[in-house]
């Protein structure tokens, strides 16, 4: 086996700048059969003991030569079978002993061999040269031009760290904060009834129509523009815009899940919002008559990120059917507006299809440009001004939401 630089772990780290073992100490380590010839001596001068240190009968009682042999530990007296011995002499059948290739102190062994043993502190273990941590940049000597880099890598990786360390908010969070300023209460005494996110509006339980309120009771001014949420969920989209202009429009929100629509009640009265209504109703059975009832002009509706109902045998369970798309058309004033969107791909491309088809109305880009669209005709942000629940959860788990923004034609 060769002692060349490149097999030395030893000499490649300078840590004996004499060679390893020099000449010097008071015997010869170690003897014949050993790892180096008898001239060269052990400890090798700047190593880990000056050999005037060493007692005149040998090595210290727990040490490696004779005559401290047996030591405590239980070596043997002598070399069993010098370069014979070791993994080579194991497959040879001879003792595992103190030779050349031997796994404790052999020529190649696995502990303290040349360069201090290949596999234990040698070339291939942790701090050899090829071994993980000696390849790592706070084990390798540096050069000048290559410092530079690496602690530019070591910053990065810092920078990386205090990342992942920061807590990432979930999505009902973000969803709090962007309505962080309506302030709501959410400890709400309603009893416990759980809130299913789809129900089924072709049960007959959904199948009698809303009853019409007095608009006078319910708004401070009905002959204002009224703008009307399909599905409204828990309201607080709607509350944010109330809550922005209550002098300008009105807003009725229409959701089948009643539970939901209580909870919109406490939270408008404890906002003190007299331009908002919550209305338990199905919209394809109630639209029609609550807006025809409805003294002022019907100026925006909006169905945003409705059921998708996905199954082709429920697809007439979703909410935008010919007839609620002709009520919309009718009751809307001229310049009025329909805004749809969904994060459901094939639900977009329906709602797009169904009033794509009426001439009574226009996609926004076609008379305003400042209102910008990709290639397939998506508007490329909300115009609302604050996103909905349902597109931040979408949004944060990395879904595209799909909108379109219809004017009715002028008469």
């Amino acid at each position: 086996m060769s002692h060349g630089r490149n097999n030395h772990e030893s000499t490649d780290r300078n840590l004996f700048s004499n060679g390893y073992p020099p000449v010097g100490g008071s015997y010869s380590y170690p003897p014949q059969g050993g790892y180096y010839q008898p001239q060269a001596a052990y400890p090798p001068q700047g190593g880990y003991y000056p050999p005037q240190q060493y007692p005149s009968s040998g090595y210290p009682q727990s040490g490696y030569h004779q005559p401290a042999y047996p030591a405590s530990h239980g070596y043997p007296s002598a070399y069993p079978s010098g370069h014979g011995g070791g993994i080579g002499g194991l497959f040879a059948g001879a003792t595992p002993g103190y030779g050349s290739h031997r796994l404790s102190h052999g020529h190649g062994g696995y502990n303290h061999g040349y360069g201090h043993g290949k596999f234990k502190h040698g070339k291939f273990a942790k701090h050899g040269k090829f071994g993980k941590r000696w390849k790592l940049p706070l084990f390798r000597p540096l050069s000048s031009s290559s410092s530079s880099s690496i602690s530019q890598q070591v910053a990065v990786t810092v920078q990386d760290q205090q990342q992942l360390q920061k807590p990432q908010l979930r999505s009902s969070q973000l969803v709090a904060l962007e309505y962080a300023d309506l302030n709501l209460s959410y400890n709400l005494d309603l009893g416990h009834v759980r809130i299913r996110q789809h129900v089924n509006p072709l049960s007959s339980s959904f199948s009698a129509p809303a009853q019409v309120p007095d608009w006078k009771q319910v708004f401070a001014d009905p002959a204002l523009p009224l703008m009307v949420d399909i599905g409204c969920g828990s309201g607080r989209f709607l509350m944010w815009l109330a809550k922005r202009t209550p002098k300008v429009r009105n807003y009725l929100g229409l959701e089948i899940r009643q539970r939901m629509v209580k909870r919109a009640e406490v939270w408008v009265k404890d906002l003190a919002l007299d331009n908002i209504h919550f209305l338990f109703a199905n919209a394809p059975i109630s639209f029609k008559q609550l807006v025809e009832s409805y003294p002022g002009p019907l100026q925006l509706v909006s169905i945003l990120c409705p059921d998708p109902h996905c199954k082709k045998k429920h697809h007439k369970r979703r909410v935008l059917q010919k007839p609620l798309v002709g009520s919309i058309v009718d009751n809307l004033t001229p310049g009025g507006q329909v805004f749809v969107q969904s994060d459901v791909l094939e639900v977009a491309l329906d709602m797009k299809n169904q009033f794509d088809e009426v001439d009574a109305l226009r996609h926004i880009d076609c008379s305003n440009a400042a209102i910008l669209c990709d290639s397939e005709g998506w508007l490329l942000s909300n115009p609302m001004g604050i996103r909905t629940e349902r597109e931040i959860h979408a949004e944060f788990g990395g879904a595209k939401i799909y909108r379109r923004l219809y004017e009715k034609k002028q008469m």
